[in-house]
């Protein structure tokens, strides 16, 4: 089966093609303990504990399980050995070398030295392991996102019709890239066309502009890691594996999407409905119908949410089960044969320590942001 977006008036509509029919896929229980082993994060605790704004990039381990968080909100780099003991804070804000805005990701590198990405100069800035800025150099895309480099390769989700010339623009989509540049060398990994954002006025219950998408928006979905990288640009279950010496393989599910409805789209918006504004709380509550009217939805739920690959180039896969309900995790083996489904309530990582520990961003006690390592018993 593939999908495809296509637009339908002011919405958004998807096709599918179905290129042979399939059984239903049964999942296979696997019941895994996480034993946590590590965490941190305390609004009561030391400062250097005080994160804000963490995103899933925001951590990573390097092959002495040091761990890195990016504080986001602080414009830090956080740095604690494998106990969990800080060691240092790298960079602050500001503007000059090694200093951060906006840092949005990490990735440590074989060579020992860390990058991070600095969102609002899309910047790279690379460190020692001991917080010694090495090179701060400017991304290629200025309206694209630079998601992981190390020494010999960079990828980038690039949207909006950056480079027209090979997005093939029109005015009625919009496009979602995500491009792997090596030895000067760029492929395309992933593409998906989607409705464009489109510009709103309100007058009520206050006046504002705000450029707004329908429900539901899919997107690339990917990860890097262990010499490979997994990456999905579809609503079916298929995910495509490139590994850096040149193999490929994919890994799929006979799992459809799910067609979504009025009530998941009113469960989405929430009670009190609500639209997105760059105003604040008060400025947010609308009717459900004209929210629903102005800002539409896909038709159809993207079955893969997020994908992680373990140290050994394992593939973690988290999976939408309905609108209201957590995902759950189906775990591939490195060769990409199905090893089982993990239920709603197993934690899903956003690292690995190079033991293959989980590496998880949680919200703890009064939404305190928190980084958790968990062991993992099979």
């Amino acid at each position: 089966m593939v999908a495809r977006v296509t637009r339908a008036g002011s919405l958004a509509a998807v096709v599918l093609l179905t290129a042979t029919s399939a059984l239903p896929c049964q999942d296979r229980p696997l019941d895994w303990r996480f034993t946590e082993r590590l965490r941190l994060g305390s609004i009561l605790g030391a400062e250097t504990e005080a994160f804000h704004n963490l995103t899933p990039h925001s951590v990573a381990a390097d092959e002495h399980g040091t761990l890195y968080v990016v504080d986001r909100g602080n414009h830090r780099v956080q740095v604690f050995d494998s106990t969990g003991t800080f060691i240092r804070s790298i960079g602050h804000e500001g503007n000059g070398p090694g200093e951060f805005r906006n840092p949005v990701s990490i990735w440590t590198r074989d060579d020992g030295t860390i990058s991070v990405f600095d969102w609002a100069p899309h910047r790279v800035s690379v460190f020692t392991d001991e917080g010694d800025l090495v090179e701060d150099r400017s991304v290629p895309f200025a309206r694209g996102m630079l998601m992981y480099t190390d020494s010999l390769r960079e990828l980038f989700t690039v949207t909006e019709g950056l480079r027209t010339d090979s997005l093939g623009q029109s005015p009625d989509s919009t496009v979602e890239l995500l491009l792997h540049v090596a030895s000067g060398d760029t492929a395309r990994l992933g593409r998906l066309s989607l409705v464009p954002p489109r510009m709103v006025q309100f007058y009520e219950p206050c006046r504002f502009g705000i450029g707004i998408t329908p429900l539901f928006r899919p997107s690339i979905v990917w990860d890097v890691a262990a010499g490979r990288i997994a990456v999905t640009d579809s609503y079916e279950y298929r995910i495509d594996v490139h590994d850096f010496d040149g193999a490929t393989f994919e890994i799929t599910r006979a799992l459809e999407p799910r067609r979504l409805a009025r009530e998941d789209a009113l469960e989405r918006i929430g009670d009190p409905p609500r639209m997105p504004n760059p105003y604040g709380a008060d400025c947010g509550r609308f009717d459900a119908d004209v929210i629903l009217e102005t800002r539409g939805w896909y038709p159809f739920e993207q079955i893969i949410e997020r994908i992680q690959i373990a140290p050994d180039g394992a593939v973690w896969v988290s999976r939408s089960v309905a609108p209201a309900d957590d995902p759950v995790t189906d775990i591939f083996d490195p060769a990409g044969r199905y090893v089982g489904t993990l239920p709603p309530d197993a934690p899903f990582p956003d690292a690995f320590t190079p033991e293959g520990d989980i590496i998880v961003i949680e919200q703890g006690e009064f939404d305190v942001e928190q980084v958790v390592v968990y062991a993992i018993g099979r």
